[in-house]
């Protein structure tokens, strides 16, 4: 039995977009009688704009920054303070995504394992 799934509803995400979300109706019959189960099969789409933007990016950039800090001569007294702010810089931005992050991970969706 084809329903057609109405999304007007639904509430949009910026990490995902539904592919498909589909009721799948089953009658069974056990000891003379039927039940019915219903199965909904939702199919999501990850949009990976927003992780390679908030997460990867910057770490990319904080990664560049720590290499450009060699190149700093020795004799500039500069390259101990540069090297620490880098280094701040990487524990305010870890902590900013641990932030973002669920604390369990019985809280995590298991979709797409």
């Amino acid at each position: 039995m084809e329903h057609p799934t109405r999304l007007e509803r639904s509430v949009s995400n910026g990490q995902f977009v539904i592919e498909v979300a589909e009721p799948l109706l089953t009658v069974t019959a056990f000891d003379g009688l039927d039940y019915d189960f219903v199965h909904f099969q939702i199919r999501l789409l990850r949009r990976p704009f927003y992780t390679f933007l908030s997460m990867l990016l910057p770490m990319f950039v904080i990664g560049l920054l720590n290499v450009v800090s060699f190149m700093i001569p020795s004799d500039s007294g500069e390259k101990v303070s540069v090297s620490l702010n880098i280094l701040l810089a990487t524990a305010v931005f870890i902590g900013v995504v641990h932030d973002d992050l669920p604390d369990r991970s019985d809280t995590i969706s298991s979709v797409g394992t």
